[in-house]
């Protein structure tokens, strides 16, 4: 089994996000060390919000993006010396009055230093709440496993702890950042198609999909393919 190499992969995903114009703040290009604060709102808190305003505020994220929505990824070693990931996606969770004319002002505000960031947060808490995207983990967890219970390679699609949509491969940070791209913004994905004259956004996508590899058949058996599998 190859493991993925998470930071090179993370390189390539600011490198992507920056080249499309995309990057608002670049957090560390290795996996994220998260605070213990936010392991504890995460576990304890009822409120999507809670979560991302600790992420925001605190940057706790390798990327964040011009709507402010924040990606992490992060690995580590289980027991038996296998490598485990976890990568997220939070999408920010405000509208505004006048939507997004709103967001652009006030960060144009920020950039040019004629408002605070004291006040931009006041302005962040201030707005109403929404949820029109849901937030998104990918998670790869052979030491997890449960062939009738719970996938080694799955999503979390949304608030819910224990939806785990099944996938047949173990990816890499660059083709997750990949599928958000293509699923929840659109605009950019039909804009920046044709990324050359030579290879359109499809093109790398299926170059990315093809960096990743498939789940061993150990973490992934008969009982999983029974179900739906995400291929």
């Amino acid at each position: 089994m190859t493991d993925i190499d998470l930071n090179t992969s993370i390189r390539k995903v600011a490198t992507l996000a920056t080249n499309l114009g995309l990057d608002l703040q670049h957090g560390p290009r290795v996996s994220l060390v998260v605070s213990d604060e936010l392991k504890k709102i995460s576990r304890s808190s009822k409120y999507y919000k809670d979560i991302y305003n600790r992420i925001a505020e605190y940057s706790e994220f390798n990327l964040m993006l011009t709507d402010r929505s924040c990606f992490q990824f992060f690995e580590k070693r289980n027991n038996e010396g296998e490598q485990e990931v976890r990568y997220a996606y939070y999408p920010n969770p405000y509208k505004f009055a006048e939507f997004q004319k709103e967001l652009r002002d006030c960060n144009e505000l920020l950039e040019a230093n004629i408002i605070t960031q004291e006040e931009y947060n006041q302005f962040i808490c201030e707005a109403t709440f929404t949820h029109d995207i849901p937030s998104i983990r990918y998670d790869y967890s052979p030491s997890q496993y449960d062939e009738y219970f719970h996938p080694a390679s799955h999503f979390h699609i949304g608030f819910h702890g224990e939806n785990r949509w099944p996938v047949s491969r173990v990816l890499t940070p660059y083709t997750f950042f990949f599928k958000i791209l293509a699923m929840y913004y659109l605009d950019i994905w039909k804009d920046k198609f044709h990324h050359s004259s030579q290879e359109t956004l499809n093109d790398i996508f299926n170059i990315a999909k093809n960096e990743s590899y498939q789940v061993p058949t150990n973490f992934l058996g008969n009982e999983d393919k029974k179900r739906l599998l995400i291929t």
